[in-house]
């Protein structure tokens, strides 16, 4: 019975593969036919049936893996940036990073700190009892991403001291984008009027009016001591990092700016000795800008 040959590219072998069919694809019975021609064409049947098999699970695969062939490890990420830009499930997949930044923020008796470079900032979560950094050191961190919450943040067991270096310049701070995380974790600078303050044994609280409305500080015990009664309708520049927290709902985030010490809050103008010696002004004209 005469045979008719198709060819297709097997695309792992690089070659021609050849399918022996015969010419009307009736059924061959090898008992009936004893032949070398019968058992040929069998042969050649269950290798195509087998080759078509391997090239629809190639083409599967590629379809899934938007156009390659086989799957790839994450690729190490660099920049603080990258890391910030990744989803929710990604970040939770543990990203490999090696990430090299000063600290901006380390919060004494905590195993995290808050880490910066030329992209943006993060924060870092330390594995163990590890030892505390200091504001200004250049460090390199090693390990991967964590959770996302408002923003993503880095799990890590390795942070090697390269140095000290200078802090970067502080990004203003806006209260629309601060509002909806999107300054998380952020080195920032803003200014405004101190209104009051609170004081328990190992917190420090401020509350800072701007021109587009109210700002939370609180001062983190690392650095040297700061009496906030000499800050109290003082003008104001702080320097610190922002730290988002979201509510229920995960929409809007409220948050402080932590700062480390008063070398970051410095001001002004000095609070008048007599605050009724102030010259009237319009209610409107106090009242946050939209």
């Amino acid at each position: 019975m005469a045979d008719r040959e198709d060819t297709f590219w097997n695309a792992s072998t690089n070659h021609h593969s050849v399918c022996l069919f015969q010419k009307n694809y009736s059924r061959i019975d090898a008992s009936q036919a004893g032949s070398f021609e019968g058992s040929k064409a069998s042969q050649g049947f269950s290798q195509c049936r087998g080759a078509f098999a391997v090239l629809a699970l190639v083409l599967l695969v590629a379809h899934s893996s938007g156009g390659l062939l086989w799957a790839q490890s994450p690729r190490l990420l660099t920049e603080i940036q990258s890391v910030r830009e990744l989803s929710r499930d990604a970040v939770t997949r543990g990203i490999p990073v090696r990430l090299r930044g000063v600290v901006t923020l380390q919060d004494e008796g905590k195993s995290e700190f808050w880490l910066q470079d030329s992209t943006g900032g993060i924060n870092v979560a330390r594995t163990g009892t590890p030892s505390p950094l200091k504001t200004g050191q250049l460090v390199e961190v090693i390990r991967k991403t964590s959770s996302s919450d408002p923003s993503p943040k880095i799990l890590s067991s390795a942070v090697n001291i390269l140095g000290l270096t200078t802090l970067p310049e502080p990004k203003p701070l806006n209260l629309y984008l601060m509002q909806r995380g999107s300054q998380d974790a952020q080195w920032v600078q803003f200014e405004g009027v101190v209104r009051e303050y609170n004081r328990t044994e190992n917190v420090v609280k401020m509350t800072v009016f701007t021109s587009e409305g109210r700002v939370l500080l609180k001062f983190v015990k690392n650095g040297r001591p700061l009496d906030p009664k000499l800050y109290v309708d003082a003008e104001v520049q702080v320097r610190g990092v922002y730290v988002a927290e979201p509510d229920s709902g995960k929409l809007l985030a409220s948050g402080f700016v932590f700062y480390g010490g008063p070398e970051f809050i410095e001001r002004l103008v000095d609070p008048p000795l007599d605050p009724f010696s102030l010259p009237l002004q319009q209610i409107d004209a106090l009242s946050p800008k939209p």
